[in-house]
Protein backbone atom coordinates (compact mmCIF):
# COMPACT_ATOMS: atom_id res chain seq x y z
CA UNK A 1 0.00 0.00 0.00
CA UNK A 2 1.62 3.39 -1.04
CA UNK A 3 0.33 7.14 -0.40
CA UNK A 4 1.96 10.39 0.09
CA UNK A 5 2.95 10.94 4.37
CA UNK A 6 0.30 14.05 4.90
CA UNK A 7 3.56 16.23 6.60
CA UNK A 8 6.05 15.97 4.43
CA UNK A 9 4.68 14.75 1.47
CA UNK A 10 7.38 11.92 0.54
CA UNK A 11 6.11 8.49 -0.90
CA UNK A 12 5.75 5.84 1.30
CA UNK A 13 5.23 1.97 1.19
CA UNK A 14 3.57 0.43 4.24
CA UNK A 15 1.64 -3.25 4.01
CA UNK A 16 -1.99 -3.50 3.82
CA UNK A 17 -2.11 -5.10 7.29
CA UNK A 18 -1.47 -2.35 9.03
CA UNK A 19 -4.03 -0.25 7.27
CA UNK A 20 -6.56 2.37 9.18
CA UNK A 21 -3.79 2.02 12.05
CA UNK A 22 -1.58 5.11 13.42
CA UNK A 23 1.83 5.19 12.11
CA UNK A 24 5.27 7.25 12.18
CA UNK A 25 6.88 8.79 9.17
CA UNK A 26 10.69 7.74 9.52
CA UNK A 27 11.52 10.76 7.34
CA UNK A 28 9.80 13.38 9.34
CA UNK A 29 8.94 11.70 12.53
CA UNK A 30 5.05 13.17 12.60
CA UNK A 31 2.22 10.43 13.42
CA UNK A 32 -0.40 9.74 10.99
CA UNK A 33 -3.19 7.54 10.58
CA UNK A 34 -2.64 5.31 7.58
CA UNK A 35 -5.33 5.28 5.08
CA UNK A 36 -7.72 2.15 5.04
CA UNK A 37 -7.44 -0.16 2.01
CA UNK A 38 -9.72 0.33 -1.28
CA UNK A 39 -12.63 -2.61 -2.18
CA UNK A 40 -10.56 -5.23 -4.39
CA UNK A 41 -10.32 -4.19 -8.07
CA UNK A 42 -11.98 -7.16 -10.44
CA UNK A 43 -9.56 -9.62 -11.91
CA UNK A 44 -7.52 -8.51 -14.52
CA UNK A 45 -6.84 -10.31 -17.58
CA UNK A 46 -2.56 -8.61 -17.85
CA UNK A 47 -0.21 -11.17 -17.53
CA UNK A 48 1.03 -10.60 -13.92
CA UNK A 49 4.75 -11.16 -15.40
CA UNK A 50 4.89 -8.03 -17.09
CA UNK A 51 3.52 -5.72 -13.88
CA UNK A 52 7.00 -3.62 -12.49
CA UNK A 53 7.00 -2.81 -8.46
CA UNK A 54 8.77 -0.22 -8.16
CA UNK A 55 8.09 0.54 -4.45
CA UNK A 56 8.34 -2.61 -1.69
CA UNK A 57 8.26 -3.34 1.86
CA UNK A 58 12.57 -2.51 2.77
CA UNK A 59 13.92 -5.38 5.06
CA UNK A 60 14.38 -3.97 8.47
CA UNK A 61 17.36 -2.63 9.29
CA UNK A 62 19.38 -3.98 12.66
CA UNK A 63 19.17 -0.92 14.88
CA UNK A 64 15.98 0.19 13.38
CA UNK A 65 12.72 1.32 15.70
CA UNK A 66 9.54 0.38 15.08
CA UNK A 67 8.44 3.02 13.27
CA UNK A 68 10.95 3.20 10.89
CA UNK A 69 10.56 -1.13 10.39
CA UNK A 70 7.09 -0.42 9.26
CA UNK A 71 7.04 3.06 7.36
CA UNK A 72 9.41 2.46 4.40
CA UNK A 73 10.20 5.58 1.96
CA UNK A 74 10.32 5.46 -1.35
CA UNK A 75 13.17 3.76 -3.05
CA UNK A 76 14.44 1.72 -0.33
CA UNK A 77 13.47 -1.41 -2.36
CA UNK A 78 15.79 0.11 -5.24
CA UNK A 79 18.77 0.64 -2.64
CA UNK A 80 18.18 -2.75 -1.26
CA UNK A 81 18.28 -4.36 -4.52
CA UNK A 82 22.10 -2.49 -5.51
CA UNK A 83 24.92 -4.92 -6.16
CA UNK A 84 27.18 -6.25 -2.89
CA UNK A 85 30.73 -4.73 -4.18
CA UNK A 86 29.03 -0.96 -3.79
CA UNK A 87 27.57 -1.15 -0.77
CA UNK A 88 31.27 -3.25 0.67
CA UNK A 89 32.65 -0.27 -1.14
CA UNK A 90 34.81 2.13 1.45
CA UNK A 91 32.32 5.50 1.78
CA UNK A 92 33.91 8.84 0.66
CA UNK A 93 35.81 10.56 3.65
CA UNK A 94 34.14 13.32 5.35
CA UNK A 95 35.08 16.56 4.71
CA UNK A 96 36.88 18.69 7.31
CA UNK A 97 35.67 21.27 8.92
CA UNK A 98 36.42 24.50 7.59
CA UNK A 99 38.85 26.52 9.52
CA UNK A 100 38.23 29.03 11.81
CA UNK A 101 37.47 32.13 10.25
CA UNK A 102 39.23 35.55 11.08
CA UNK A 103 38.10 37.30 14.28
CA UNK A 104 36.80 34.11 15.91
CA UNK A 105 38.30 32.66 19.19
CA UNK A 106 40.14 29.29 18.91
CA UNK A 107 40.56 28.34 22.21
CA UNK A 108 38.87 28.58 25.42
CA UNK A 109 39.88 27.91 29.09
CA UNK A 110 37.22 28.16 31.86
CA UNK A 111 37.83 28.84 35.67
CA UNK A 112 34.76 27.24 38.05
CA UNK A 113 35.00 28.01 41.92
CA UNK A 114 35.08 25.02 43.98
CA UNK A 115 33.27 24.91 47.00
CA UNK A 116 35.32 22.04 48.49
CA UNK A 117 38.67 24.17 48.38
CA UNK A 118 36.93 27.75 49.18
CA UNK A 119 36.89 27.13 53.35
CA UNK A 120 40.60 25.77 53.09
CA UNK A 121 41.90 29.36 51.69
CA UNK A 122 41.21 31.75 54.51
CA UNK A 123 42.81 29.11 56.51
CA UNK A 124 45.95 28.76 54.82
CA UNK A 125 46.14 32.62 54.06
CA UNK A 126 45.84 33.06 58.08
CA UNK A 127 48.51 30.27 58.91
CA UNK A 128 50.65 32.37 56.46
CA UNK A 129 50.29 35.32 58.35
CA UNK A 130 51.01 34.06 61.64
CA UNK A 131 54.40 33.20 60.43
CA UNK A 132 54.91 35.98 59.03
CA UNK A 133 54.45 37.95 62.22
CA UNK A 134 57.75 36.69 63.75
CA UNK A 135 59.41 38.56 60.22
CA UNK A 136 60.25 42.23 60.68
CA UNK A 137 57.04 44.66 59.90
CA UNK A 138 59.00 47.68 60.35
CA UNK A 139 62.66 48.78 60.79
CA UNK A 140 65.06 51.22 60.17
CA UNK A 141 67.50 50.29 57.28
CA UNK A 142 69.92 53.07 56.29
CA UNK A 143 71.30 52.03 53.08
CA UNK A 144 69.67 48.90 53.18
CA UNK A 145 71.99 48.06 56.75
CA UNK A 146 69.05 46.43 58.85
CA UNK A 147 70.19 49.17 61.90
CA UNK A 148 66.36 48.23 63.84
CA UNK A 149 64.28 45.54 63.22
CA UNK A 150 60.64 44.73 64.97
CA UNK A 151 58.22 42.22 63.96
CA UNK A 152 54.72 42.11 65.02
CA UNK A 153 54.95 40.35 68.69
CA UNK A 154 58.15 42.56 69.27
CA UNK A 155 55.77 45.64 68.69
CA UNK A 156 53.30 44.40 70.97
CA UNK A 157 55.77 43.74 73.90
CA UNK A 158 58.22 46.84 73.47
CA UNK A 159 60.94 44.92 72.02
CA UNK A 160 62.97 44.99 68.98
CA UNK A 161 66.15 43.61 67.04
CA UNK A 162 69.76 45.67 66.02
CA UNK A 163 73.34 44.34 65.49
CA UNK A 164 74.46 47.55 65.49
CA UNK A 165 72.65 49.37 68.93
CA UNK A 166 76.07 50.02 70.26
CA UNK A 167 77.57 51.47 66.92
CA UNK A 168 74.86 54.27 66.81
CA UNK A 169 76.38 57.71 68.09
CA UNK A 170 73.88 58.92 70.73
CA UNK A 171 72.49 55.40 72.03
CA UNK A 172 74.22 55.23 75.17
CA UNK A 173 71.11 53.83 76.31
CA UNK A 174 69.01 50.75 75.07
CA UNK A 175 65.99 51.83 72.99
CA UNK A 176 62.49 51.70 74.49
CA UNK A 177 60.02 52.21 71.95
CA UNK A 178 57.30 51.21 73.88
CA UNK A 179 54.37 48.78 73.43
CA UNK A 180 52.18 49.20 70.57
CA UNK A 181 48.43 48.70 72.65
CA UNK A 182 47.12 48.69 68.42
CA UNK A 183 49.10 45.91 67.48
CA UNK A 184 48.36 43.99 70.92
CA UNK A 185 44.69 44.18 70.09
CA UNK A 186 45.80 42.91 66.10
CA UNK A 187 47.51 39.80 67.37
CA UNK A 188 44.55 39.37 69.73
CA UNK A 189 41.87 39.17 67.48
CA UNK A 190 43.95 37.45 64.45
CA UNK A 191 44.80 34.49 66.41
CA UNK A 192 40.71 34.36 67.70
CA UNK A 193 40.24 34.40 63.82
CA UNK A 194 42.88 32.03 63.13
CA UNK A 195 40.87 29.12 65.51
CA UNK A 196 38.25 29.67 64.17
CA UNK A 197 38.97 29.82 60.53
CA UNK A 198 41.29 25.85 60.99
CA UNK A 199 37.76 24.82 63.00
CA UNK A 200 35.88 25.99 59.35
CA UNK A 201 38.17 23.75 57.57
CA UNK A 202 38.67 20.62 59.98
CA UNK A 203 35.17 20.38 61.40
CA UNK A 204 33.07 19.02 57.97
CA UNK A 205 36.15 16.60 57.53
CA UNK A 206 36.02 15.37 61.17
CA UNK A 207 31.88 15.10 60.88
CA UNK A 208 32.21 16.32 65.30
CA UNK A 209 28.65 16.70 66.31
CA UNK A 210 28.53 20.79 67.21
CA UNK A 211 26.87 21.77 70.18
CA UNK A 212 23.64 23.14 69.57
CA UNK A 213 24.51 26.91 70.52
CA UNK A 214 27.61 26.88 68.04
CA UNK A 215 25.45 25.08 65.15
CA UNK A 216 23.12 27.88 65.46
CA UNK A 217 25.23 30.45 64.53
CA UNK A 218 27.96 27.93 62.26
CA UNK A 219 26.21 29.22 59.05
CA UNK A 220 27.49 32.75 59.96
CA UNK A 221 31.32 31.20 60.30
CA UNK A 222 32.54 33.26 56.71
CA UNK A 223 30.99 36.19 57.58
CA UNK A 224 32.65 36.20 61.46
CA UNK A 225 36.11 35.86 59.58
CA UNK A 226 35.73 38.77 56.78
CA UNK A 227 34.36 40.79 59.49
CA UNK A 228 37.59 40.42 61.50
CA UNK A 229 39.76 40.73 58.74
CA UNK A 230 38.24 43.50 57.87
CA UNK A 231 38.67 45.07 61.53
CA UNK A 232 42.77 43.82 60.80
CA UNK A 233 42.99 45.73 57.70
CA UNK A 234 41.64 48.66 59.46
CA UNK A 235 44.43 48.15 62.59
CA UNK A 236 46.84 48.04 59.74
CA UNK A 237 46.19 51.00 57.39
CA UNK A 238 45.91 52.56 61.35
CA UNK A 239 49.41 51.47 61.84
CA UNK A 240 50.97 52.63 58.38
CA UNK A 241 49.27 55.69 58.84
CA UNK A 242 49.97 56.76 62.64
CA UNK A 243 53.48 54.82 62.55
CA UNK A 244 55.08 52.06 64.90
CA UNK A 245 56.40 53.55 68.65
CA UNK A 246 59.69 52.51 66.84
CA UNK A 247 59.29 55.00 64.43
CA UNK A 248 57.96 57.09 66.54
CA UNK A 249 61.50 56.69 69.18
CA UNK A 250 63.83 57.16 66.57
CA UNK A 251 62.34 60.07 65.06
CA UNK A 252 62.41 61.89 68.24
CA UNK A 253 65.73 60.73 68.86
CA UNK A 254 66.54 62.37 65.21
CA UNK A 255 64.92 65.56 66.99
CA UNK A 256 66.93 65.83 69.86
CA UNK A 257 70.43 64.80 68.14
CA UNK A 258 69.62 68.10 65.29
CA UNK A 259 68.66 70.13 68.20
CA UNK A 260 71.42 69.58 70.41
CA UNK A 261 73.84 70.64 67.40
CA UNK A 262 71.95 74.24 67.38
CA UNK A 263 70.80 75.75 70.44
CA UNK A 264 70.15 78.84 69.68
CA UNK A 265 66.74 79.95 68.29
CA UNK A 266 67.84 82.07 65.38
CA UNK A 267 66.38 82.14 61.90
CA UNK A 268 69.24 80.71 60.84
CA UNK A 269 69.65 78.18 63.25
CA UNK A 270 65.77 76.73 63.23
CA UNK A 271 66.58 76.73 59.14
CA UNK A 272 69.48 74.64 60.12
CA UNK A 273 67.90 72.56 62.95
CA UNK A 274 64.96 72.03 60.53
CA UNK A 275 67.30 70.76 57.64
CA UNK A 276 69.83 68.47 60.79
CA UNK A 277 66.23 66.90 61.72
CA UNK A 278 65.09 65.80 57.90
CA UNK A 279 68.44 64.50 56.97
CA UNK A 280 69.15 62.73 59.82
CA UNK A 281 65.18 60.65 59.82
CA UNK A 282 66.08 60.22 56.26
CA UNK A 283 69.05 59.12 56.92
CA UNK A 284 67.34 56.32 59.08
CA UNK A 285 65.78 54.92 56.26
CA UNK A 286 62.57 53.85 58.54
CA UNK A 287 60.46 51.85 56.78
CA UNK A 288 57.62 49.27 56.49
CA UNK A 289 59.09 46.19 54.64
CA UNK A 290 57.50 43.95 52.69
CA UNK A 291 56.28 41.77 54.89
CA UNK A 292 53.67 44.10 56.10
CA UNK A 293 52.55 44.44 52.99
CA UNK A 294 52.10 40.66 52.19
CA UNK A 295 49.92 40.29 55.25
CA UNK A 296 48.26 43.11 54.03
CA UNK A 297 47.43 40.97 50.61
CA UNK A 298 46.85 38.42 52.28
CA UNK A 299 44.07 39.58 54.15
CA UNK A 300 42.54 40.81 51.40
CA UNK A 301 42.35 37.55 49.70
CA UNK A 302 40.78 36.11 53.05
CA UNK A 303 38.05 38.55 52.58
CA UNK A 304 37.46 37.52 49.23
CA UNK A 305 37.59 33.77 49.76
CA UNK A 306 35.13 34.09 52.77
CA UNK A 307 32.46 35.98 50.75
CA UNK A 308 32.55 33.70 47.87
CA UNK A 309 32.11 30.59 50.05
CA UNK A 310 29.11 32.04 51.90
CA UNK A 311 27.85 33.34 48.41
CA UNK A 312 27.85 29.80 47.53
CA UNK A 313 26.00 28.25 50.26
CA UNK A 314 23.64 30.84 50.58
CA UNK A 315 22.87 30.23 46.75
CA UNK A 316 22.05 26.24 47.30
CA UNK A 317 23.45 23.18 45.27
CA UNK A 318 20.61 23.53 42.76
CA UNK A 319 22.30 26.11 41.00
CA UNK A 320 25.67 25.80 38.83
CA UNK A 321 28.59 27.12 40.11
CA UNK A 322 29.76 30.17 38.88
CA UNK A 323 33.08 30.03 36.39
CA UNK A 324 35.10 32.41 34.24
CA UNK A 325 35.49 31.49 30.65
CA UNK A 326 38.52 33.44 29.05
CA UNK A 327 38.69 32.99 24.94
CA UNK A 328 41.54 34.05 22.97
Amino acid sequence: MEFLCPSCQKMLTVPEQFAGQPMKCPLCGNAFQAPSLAPAPAASTSDPKSETYTYSVAPEPERATLSSALVTPKGAADRSSEPAAEKSATPPPRPSSPPTPPGEYGRKFTLQLKPQLLPYIPAGALFLIFILTFFPWVGAYPNGLPLYKQNAWQAAFNSYTSDYDDLVPGTEEKLNPGVSALTLFWLLIFLAMLALAIAVAVVPRLRVNLPPVVRQYWAWRMIVICGLSLILLLFMVILDLARFPLEDKLTNKAKETAKSQFPFSKDKSDKAQSFSESYLISAMGLQHTNTFRLVFFLLIITVICALLDYWIERRGPNKPLPRIDMLW
